[in-house]
């Protein structure tokens, strides 16, 4: 290796290390021929320029690293996501949707659910993987311990949901907010995402809540965090840097409503904001109108953005907007939403379509598509400035 020069660009660093992983590196795992001198940003003394070696971005270390190019922001082809096979614990359990607020998309319990039902959940749950792999996605599964320990605040419920969301280079966990008896499980993530490898950037503490719900990727570089009841603007003031050093320099903080006293439609079920707002693909994004704060309306006007509106009795019915991205312009939805997948498609959008778990809405457990499928890994997609 060349002594390093004085003075030495962002640009030019980065040029010199994804050379050095993409073609001096294996070339050296092939031979075994270490020499510390042939290592980039070496003196001819020896000595390593620590003040070069600094500027080394992590996300250029993360595939040699940890073996895979851990990330999933933003639109990019999906390669790689985690899911969770519905169990007989999953029916056994207080099931959360007694509180008046999941009664929108998870009405009450009126009797007690079955084996039956649970065989028709998991088979709606295996339709939504075979679709995810006719697509080219890698599916892996997240295993529980059996029998489930008890929680900090009683019985884990809703284990089909996951609680991490994974940007580039690695992981954030939720610190869950509105789902008291869900916490505790961030502990058996942890481990998981360990165990294949994956780097956890992120655990929200101290008073700040930040649950994964409350946050969508609407480019490489630009995210939505929706503060209310399921992000405190602790938890959201921990994530922002994280973020950033990600590359995720468009944020925007989306205000939306809660309840008081009342959880009836609209705002009962509207803790995330999943629930009334999707990416469908660059410049193009799926509302519920009646819950878009005003800012965020005015964003999208401001960057040029097609708006799909979703219908009341979509929204109410099938929380068509909690859905899967595919790849850009490319998305998985609620098949029993008619009305909304016609309008998508008019918008240019493919839409592959698939039953929400019917059958868990009798259990009692609400969310859908999104709530149960975590990317894990995304081709690079599209930038904010990508948008003409």
């Amino acid at each position: 290796m060349k002594p390093p020069k004085k003075v030495w660009t962002d640009e030019e660093i980065d040029a010199t290390i994804r050379d050095w992983i993409a073609r001096v590196r294996p070339e050296k795992v092939k031979t075994g021929n270490w020499d510390i001198g042939d290592l980039p940003f070496m003196e001819p003394n020896g000595n390593p320029r620590i003040d070069l070696w600094q500027r080394i971005n992590y996300l250029d270390e993360v595939e040699i690293t940890w073996g895979k190019k851990w990330g999933a922001s933003g639109l990019g082809k999906m390669r790689e996501a985690a899911v969770v096979r519905p169990q007989e614990r999953d029916i056994r359990v207080p099931p959360m949707s007694r509180a008046p607020m999941w009664s929108i998309h998870a009405p009450p319990i009126t009797e007690t659910p079955t084996l039956k039902d649970l065989d028709a959940w998991q088979k709606e749950h295996e339709y939504m993987c075979q679709v995810l792999r006719d697509h080219g996605v890698t599916v892996d599964y997240i295993q529980y311990p059996d029998p489930l320990p008890i929680g900090p605040y009683g019985p884990h419920v809703a284990m089909t949901s996951i609680d991490f969301w994974i940007i580039w280079g690695g992981a954030i966990l939720s610190r869950l907010c509105i789902w008291p008896l869900a916490r505790g499980r961030e502990v058996f993530l942890l481990k998981w995402l360990a165990e294949i490898g994956c780097p956890t950037l992120l655990y929200v503490t101290g008073r700040g809540f930040c649950e994964i719900g409350a946050m969508e990727s609407l480019a490489d570089d630009c995210m939505f965090i929706a503060s209310g009841t399921a992000a405190n603007q602790d938890g959201i003031n921990q994530v922002l840097p994280v973020l950033e050093r990600a590359g995720i320099t468009n944020v925007h903080i989306v205000q939306h409503g809660g309840w008081l006293d009342s959880c009836q439609f609209p705002m009962g079920g509207t803790y995330h904001i999943s629930l009334f707002s999707a990416p469908l693909d660059i410049g193009k994004h799926l509302v519920y109108p009646p819950l878009l704060g005003w800012e965020t309306q005015r964003w999208f006007h401001e960057h040029g953005y097609e708006v799909v509106e979703i219908p009341p009795e979509d929204h109410r019915d099938w929380a068509v907007s909690n859905l899967i991205v595919l790849a850009p312009g490319k998305v998985m939805m609620a098949a029993e939403a008619k009305e909304t997948i016609r309008r998508v498609r008019k918008a240019g959008v493919e839409v592959i379509e698939c039953p929400t778990y019917t059958s868990r809405y009798k259990i009692g457990l609400g969310g859908s598509l999104r709530c149960r499928c975590k990317p894990l890994i995304r081709d690079p997609g599209p930038r904010l400035a990508d948008l003409k």
